[in-house]
């Protein structure tokens, strides 16, 4: 007899390799979406973790929160406060979101995060940190109720990663070879100043617009592109044909 364990290992390891086989954003977030629904979670978010400074919405791969939560979190910038991103920062085990050390929830804002998830239906959640040399992100699972067994939530951490790996595939696809422009005009401005060495301060005075906004263009542009740091943003701009210097 074959034991629901075993199931959910065949299961898991087929969209896994589903995963592995898909290069568009849609079809990855359906897969995975279904996949999660099997246990409990409704929504999730999959995205790179900026600084708690920065907005989070340029780093997001893909976005499987509800549409109110999602607006609301940014409309009031939860990101700064949110004490799953704290713990995030300071972990690499994935961990449910009644697991967080309760210091974090010691400041208001936090808790009113946590409080007002719930209210939009997230009110139980997983959390799987990812830390390398190029930065931090987070496949985040939530639903209302969920009763994951330890089996199943290691099963939700492995293909939760090969989603993210398939989802950073599909922004990275080069859709350029189509002669499709993914850079605005604005952001060549940036790179073609920033390949002359310019600040981001100089390149605001330059064009007339603020430093921080400046930094939002070129966080933008490593999106887009795919790259970690500016280095790599003005070779790979170069290599697709972006800028020409």
């Amino acid at each position: 007899m074959i034991s629901h364990i075993s199931l959910d290992v065949t299961d898991t390891f087929e969209v896994i390799d589903t995963l592995g086989q898909l290069n568009e954003s849609e079809a990855i977030f359906s897969h995975l979406a279904k996949y999660l629904a099997r246990y409990g979670f409704t929504s999730f978010l999959v995205s790179g973790l900026p600084a708690q400074r920065e907005r989070l919405e340029p780093h997001i791969l893909l976005n499987g929160w509800p549409t109110g939560w999602f607006e609301h979190y940014t409309a009031m910038n939860h990101y700064r406060h949110d004490p799953c991103v704290r713990h995030c920062f300071s972990t690499i085990e994935p961990f449910a979101w009644d697991e967080m050390p309760a210091r974090l929830l010691e400041e208001p804002e936090a808790r009113v995060v946590m409080e007002e998830a719930a209210e939009f239906g997230l009110a139980e959640g997983l959390c799987i940190p990812l830390h390398d040399v190029y930065g931090s992100r987070v496949i985040t699972v939530a639903g209302q109720h969920l009763d994951v067994a330890p089996s199943a939530r290691r099963m939700v951490h492995l293909t939760s990663l090969y989603a993210y790996g398939a989802a950073e595939r599909a922004i990275r696809k080069p859709t350029y070879y189509k002669g499709v422009s993914r850079l605005t005009e604005r952001e060549r401005d940036v790179m073609r100043w920033t390949a002359e060495g310019k600040t981001f301060w100089e390149i605001g005075k330059i064009l007339g617009i603020s430093e921080a906004t400046v930094n939002d263009h070129m966080r933008n542009i490593r999106v887009k592109l795919g790259t970690r740091n500016t280095t790599h943003s003005l070779a790979e701009a170069l290599r697709r044909k972006e800028l020409r210097l």
